[in-house]
């Protein structure tokens, strides 16, 4: 039996044209430009592969002080943010793998707290975050400002 393999590499690393990809390059116009951009930074995430070698997973966490873009403001001082979180289910229990691995992150990192942003029509990745303790708690002024 085979496993997927989740690897914690470099933006630079990886396949930016995959196929897994092209939703969110659908989505956000903006995806490539921000790949580029992490590459050049030299900048990490998590890349789940299958055993065909193909991307099934994509988990980007940043450590960030200082949010101000969230109204109430993030108590505390440093946050991990949930940048990217999108995996292909296929039936298993890939989202609870990836959760695992933003708590054990944010546990070594000793941050205040977590958060994410996530949009509405993303209802199963809500289901999956408020199973595991998060809740809808405040509003990004960036999502405030593209509903106007």
């Amino acid at each position: 039996m085979f496993m997927d393999s989740l690897r914690y590499e470099k933006f630079s690393y990886f396949n930016h044209n995959d196929a897994f990809f092209n939703s969110l390059k659908e989505s956000y116009i903006e995806f490539p430009d921000w790949l580029n951009k992490k590459a050049r930074n030299n900048e990490s995430d998590y890349v789940l592969y299958d055993t065909t070698g193909k991307i099934d997973g994509f988990l980007y966490l940043k450590l960030e002080n200082n949010v101000s873009d969230v109204d109430p403001p993030l108590p505390g001082n440093t946050h991990l943010k949930i940048g990217t979180f999108k995996f292909e289910s296929k039936g298993t229990l890939r989202g609870q793998r990836f959760i695992k691995k933003v708590f054990d992150t944010a546990i070594v990192m000793e941050v205040d707290n977590i958060y994410v942003t996530v949009f509405e029509k993303h209802d199963y990745l809500i289901r999956l975050f408020e199973k595991y303790g998060f809740y809808a708690l405040w509003i990004s002024r960036c999502i405030e400002a593209a509903r106007e």
